[in-house]
C-alpha cells in the first residue's frame, strides 16, 4: 500500500530535489526529518537560506563569495597596489 504524503511534504520534496545529488527518496527523507525537528531549528534554517541571497554576493573581479560587490582579497590587493604607487611618486 502506498502512502499519500501531505501536499507540504510533497512540495518541499520537489524543491529539495532541485539541489545537487538529491533524489526523490533523499528529498522525502529530508522533508520528513525537518518536520520532526523543533520549530526553532527549521525557522533558523529557513532564515539562513533567505539571508544567503540577501547578504552574499559574487565578487565582480574574481567571482569569490563576499558580503560586498568586491571581495576583501581584491580590495586588499587594490589598496596595496595604490599604496605602492603612492610610495613610488
Amino acid at each position: 500500500m502506498r502512502t499519500i504524503l501531505p501536499r507540504a511534504v510533497r512540495d518541499l520534496s520537489q524543491e529539495l530535489m532541485r539541489l545537487p545529488s538529491i533524489g526523490p527518496k533523499t528529498a522525502r527523507r529530508l522533508a520528513i526529518y525537518l518536520l520532526r525537528q523543533p520549530h526553532s531549528n527549521v525557522t533558523r534554517l529557513a532564515d539562513n537560506i533567505k539571508n544567503l541571497h540577501a547578504n552574499v554576493k559574487i565578487c565582480k573581479n574574481c567571482y569569490n563569495l563576499s558580503e560586498k560587490d568586491v571581495c576583501e582579497a581584491v580590495s586588499y590587493t587594490h589598496l596595496r597596489a595604490h599604496e605602492t604607487s603612492l610610495h613610488l611618486v
